[in-house]
């Protein structure tokens, strides 16, 4: 009974890494999307597929702490060796998610940044197209007052 209950344990254990990892790439493809589809969808679009990543990330480390919980147990069951194979595999899974999560975070802020600097150059173009309007007025009213002159010489 006791060695069913190991191997039970062992199999969750390796069926959760498995569709933990499973999770990560699918996470990643997505992130690889939003990174190649840099001229064909709006950064606002791209901004929010990456906020939705970064809340995944977020989950996702939940699950992480979860494997890693439960692998205290199968770690005990297990060989030396194994339980080194467990220890690297958890490292790796935990460095992938990490680098997803800062690829996210970095390519978010240079989206905003992005879109910051195209909102400003709108307003500052606004602010000169009502500029020129207003110049054009005055250069129409200057050139009014100049013809009104030259009638009544």
């Amino acid at each position: 009974v006791h060695g069913e209950k190991i191997t039970t344990e062992h199999k969750l254990y390796k069926t959760n890494v498995d569709q933990f990892r499973l999770w990560l790439t699918q996470l990643t493809e997505r992130l690889n999307c939003c990174l190649n589809q840099e001229s064909k969808l709006p950064a606002e679009n791209r901004i929010k597929a990456l906020q939705d990543i970064i809340k995944d990330v977020r989950s996702g480390e939940k699950k992480l702490k979860h494997l890693e919980a439960q692998s205290i147990d199968v770690v005990q069951n297990t060989s030396p060796l194994g339980a080194e194979k467990m220890k690297a595999e958890l490292e790796e899974l935990k460095k992938l998610l990490e680098n997803i999560k800062l690829v996210s975070v970095e390519e978010e802020e240079k989206l905003l940044k992005s879109l910051q600097s195209e909102n400003t150059y709108h307003t500052q173009a606004r602010v000169l197209e009502t500029d020129v309007q207003e110049f054009r007025k005055r250069l129409q009213r200057l050139g009014n007052h100049f013809e009104k002159d030259d009638i009544v010489r």
